[in-house]
């Protein structure tokens, strides 16, 4: 039997060995506020949505989808400071991708459809396991050093299972910025 020590992700090119704390509003809002700071971020919807904004399941993380054009140079640099400022300042699992439109609602498993998602690496690990693997799906696309985009359905299947065990997504996903149109 191996013992596990110490504590390492990595997703794309941001790494971390500081281990994160389930997110609390004051975690949240100092690594928005220094979110909103990343030059170019004025060209995009920020959305809040998933466990973190509907308060009814245990969740380690935040899910953030921005949404508005499609800019590979500037998405990278955007998803890739945000998320190292999330783990490596904030101690804050940011889930942070570019959704081609915003995302799902309501949350209802007969209404699935594909997206398509912009994402820093289609495979995110967690202490040598494997949170994330798209490097299966046919869609999967490399669009710069670390961005890849991957068609995906939504409702996803964790959505479908908490809709059909009674955990409703009461609160509908929440615009914290307007992009400047």
């Amino acid at each position: 039997m191996s013992v596990k020590t110490g504590f390492w992700y990595k997703n794309g090119p941001v790494t971390t060995a500081i281990p994160w704390k389930r997110p609390s509003r004051k975690a949240f809002t100092a690594w928005f506020t220094d979110f909103l700071a990343i030059s170019g971020l004025d060209g995009y919807d920020v959305w809040l949505c998933g466990g973190f904004l509907q308060q009814k399941w245990p969740t380690w993380d935040v899910d953030i989808v921005l949404t508005g054009p499609f800019d590979a140079f500037a998405l990278e640099r955007i998803l890739t400071e945000g998320l190292q400022l999330a783990v490596n300042k904030h101690e804050l699992l940011v889930d942070l991708q570019h959704q081609s439109e915003p995302p799902t609602w309501p949350v209802h498993p007969a209404d699935v459809r594909i997206i398509r998602k912009t994402v820093l690496s289609p495979v995110i690990e967690k202490n040598g396991d494997l949170l994330t693997d798209w490097r299966n799906e046919p869609s999967l696309t490399q669009i710069g050093t670390h961005l890849w985009q991957v068609d995906r359905e939504v409702p996803d299947g964790v959505q479908i299972a908490r809709v059909q065990a009674g955990l409703t997504y009461d609160i509908p996903p929440k615009l914290l910025h307007r992009a400047l149109r």
